[in-house]
């Protein structure tokens, strides 16, 4: 039994960092909960004491050609889409009849038709309303993420509106209008501890930290070292190529904020949460997204519209960051026009505790 039920995609890690800050702001109020997710989701929240239960749910995988995201391999994989979704369903019904829930929150998940059939109030923890205002009125984007907006994300964006009885949807800036009356916007939901940290000085650390999804940016660091510490999280050294002086590789980390607290600069992929909270800590941010992938362009865009960080790519990260570095004292000053937004996950938290 728990009062709310989670499900939560674990395709990346920041669905479920997202979720995890929410859910530590209802067990703060006595609410319980229990998760139902898959693949990095199962990784995270295994052994989590504020979590009644995790019970595991089977992966939705979106089809790559070459090691990165394919609109048409994943068309061409709608049948093999369908039936995880379908067996997804019967795995929520079997969570339903145990856990009995007041309330249902997805974050990415899609097998709502279940919670729908029983009446229960079903919220989403969702912000492609922001990415479609920000699409369709604010940024010029590259024709290489079109593809990816119409099928998946615009998509995403009509499921929410019609599905849900509510959508969470955090967000950056707060001068973008509001898409429709069902979205409700919040500040960035990030995880505890997550609060503005600024740097003074010239750069003596780099994070890298394009970890979490399948679709995460490969790299190779090239120089024979820099000027600065740099910290690569989220992935081990290949064992093969020579480690530049001063770079670290940290591999897979559960609690980065030990890492990233004194970074004078991150170097990240453009997932909604990895943005979210290198914006809370103030830290300038150079934002790879991943190719063809509409949603991360979007937040990159939306980090070089704030004038905090910059657009990079995978082929060019090194100069990227380096360029990045001579650019450091602009970013920073940056930072004092855009107030801190914090807050998302007790904002988000109301909401939920409204409709139980």
């Amino acid at each position: 039994m728990a009062d709310v039920l989670f499900f939560v995609n674990g395709l990346g890690l920041g669905n479920s960092t997202r979720c995890d800050a929410v859910i530590r702001a209802l067990h703060a109020r006595d609410i319980s909960v229990a998760v139902g997710t898959s693949g990095n989701g199962l990784w995270y929240f295994k052994n989590v004491p504020h979590v009644a239960r995790v019970e595991p749910l089977k992966e939705l995988e979106y089809g790559a050609k070459s090691g990165a995201l394919s609109i048409r391999e994943t068309l061409a994989d709608t049948g093999k889409l369908l039936e995880t979704t379908r067996e997804n369903a019967r795995r929520v019904n079997s969570l339903l009849d145990d856990v009995q829930p007041k309330c249902v929150v997805t974050d990415s998940f899609y097998a709502v038709r279940p919670i729908r059939r029983r009446g229960i109030p079903l919220i989403a923890l969702n912000n492609s309303d922001v990415v479609v205002e920000s699409y369709l009125n604010r940024f010029d984007p590259p024709a290489s993420v079109r593809a990816q907006f119409w099928v998946v994300e615009f998509g995403d964006y009509m499921f929410h509106r019609i599905m849900a009885n509510a959508v969470i949807s955090p967000n950056l800036d707060p001068a973008l209008p509001v898409r429709h009356a069902k979205f409700h916007r919040v500040a960035p939901i990030v995880r505890d501890g997550f609060k503005e940290n600024r740097s003074e000085g010239p750069v003596r650390h780099v994070v890298i930290m394009l970890s979490g999804s399948v679709f995460s940016s490969s790299f190779k660091l090239t120089r024979p070292g820099y000027d600065f510490r740099v910290s690569v999280v989220g992935r081990p050294h290949d064992g093969q190529s020579p480690i530049p002086d001063g770079v670290t590789y940290h591999g897979r980390v559960r609690d980065v904020r030990s890492i990233v607290e004194d970074a004078d600069l991150m170097v990240i992929n453009g997932g909604f949460s990895a943005v979210s909270e290198a914006y809370c800590l103030r830290k300038p941010t150079v934002v790879i997204p991943v190719p063809n992938h509409a949603e991360q362009w979007v937040n990159a865009a939306t980090i070089r519209h704030l004038g905090v960080g910059e657009i990079g790519s995978e082929e060019t990260l090194e100069q990227d960051m380096l360029n990045a570095v001579g650019q450091i004292g602009r970013y920073r000053t940056a930072y004092f026009d855009n107030p801190p937004k914090t807050g998302g996950a007790e904002m988000a938290a109301d909401l939920i505790t409204k409709y139980l």
